[in-house]
Protein backbone atom coordinates (compact mmCIF):
# COMPACT_ATOMS: atom_id res chain seq x y z
CA UNK A 1 0.00 0.00 0.00
CA UNK A 2 1.16 3.49 -0.83
CA UNK A 3 1.78 5.87 2.09
CA UNK A 4 -1.13 8.23 2.75
CA UNK A 5 -0.76 11.98 3.27
CA UNK A 6 -3.81 13.91 4.46
CA UNK A 7 -4.60 17.60 4.08
CA UNK A 8 -7.28 19.34 6.13
CA UNK A 9 -7.97 23.00 6.81
CA UNK A 10 -8.50 22.44 10.56
CA UNK A 11 -7.50 19.45 12.68
CA UNK A 12 -9.00 19.08 16.13
CA UNK A 13 -9.28 16.06 18.41
CA UNK A 14 -12.20 14.48 16.55
CA UNK A 15 -10.62 14.83 13.10
CA UNK A 16 -7.31 13.49 14.39
CA UNK A 17 -9.03 10.47 15.95
CA UNK A 18 -10.71 9.71 12.62
CA UNK A 19 -7.40 10.13 10.81
CA UNK A 20 -5.77 7.49 13.01
CA UNK A 21 -8.22 4.93 11.62
CA UNK A 22 -6.55 5.09 8.20
CA UNK A 23 -2.99 5.50 9.54
CA UNK A 24 -1.60 8.27 7.34
CA UNK A 25 2.15 8.82 7.45
CA UNK A 26 1.68 12.59 7.65
CA UNK A 27 -0.97 15.29 8.02
CA UNK A 28 -0.78 18.86 6.73
CA UNK A 29 -3.17 21.48 8.12
CA UNK A 30 -3.72 25.19 8.41
CA UNK A 31 -4.58 24.98 12.11
CA UNK A 32 -4.23 22.21 14.69
CA UNK A 33 -5.56 22.16 18.23
CA UNK A 34 -3.54 20.93 21.20
CA UNK A 35 -5.87 17.92 21.41
CA UNK A 36 -5.41 17.11 17.74
CA UNK A 37 -1.65 17.43 18.10
CA UNK A 38 -1.61 15.03 21.07
CA UNK A 39 -3.69 12.43 19.21
CA UNK A 40 -1.40 12.52 16.16
CA UNK A 41 1.76 12.52 18.29
CA UNK A 42 0.61 9.52 20.32
CA UNK A 43 -0.30 7.67 17.12
CA UNK A 44 3.17 8.39 15.69
CA UNK A 45 1.74 10.41 12.79
CA UNK A 46 3.94 13.20 11.47
CA UNK A 47 2.12 16.54 11.17
CA UNK A 48 2.82 20.05 10.00
CA UNK A 49 0.58 23.03 10.71
CA UNK A 50 0.67 26.71 9.86
CA UNK A 51 -0.81 27.53 13.26
CA UNK A 52 -1.65 26.00 16.63
CA UNK A 53 -4.48 26.70 19.07
CA UNK A 54 -5.48 25.46 22.50
CA UNK A 55 -8.80 24.33 20.96
CA UNK A 56 -10.86 24.94 17.83
CA UNK A 57 -13.79 27.36 18.00
CA UNK A 58 -17.32 26.47 16.93
CA UNK A 59 -18.81 27.84 13.71
CA UNK A 60 -20.53 30.67 15.60
CA UNK A 61 -17.21 31.49 17.37
CA UNK A 62 -19.04 31.42 20.67
CA UNK A 63 -17.00 28.69 22.33
CA UNK A 64 -15.22 25.42 21.83
CA UNK A 65 -16.12 23.38 18.73
CA UNK A 66 -18.79 20.82 19.63
CA UNK A 67 -16.62 17.94 18.41
CA UNK A 68 -13.59 19.13 20.40
CA UNK A 69 -15.82 19.43 23.45
CA UNK A 70 -17.42 16.01 22.88
CA UNK A 71 -14.01 14.30 22.74
CA UNK A 72 -12.81 16.20 25.79
CA UNK A 73 -15.90 15.33 27.85
CA UNK A 74 -15.69 11.64 26.97
CA UNK A 75 -12.02 11.50 27.93
CA UNK A 76 -10.85 10.79 24.39
CA UNK A 77 -7.38 12.34 24.64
Amino acid sequence: NAPITLYDKYVGRAAALLMTLISPVRVFTGLISDGGRRVLDEAGIEWKAQGRAQFLMGAASDGMCKWEKCCLETGMY
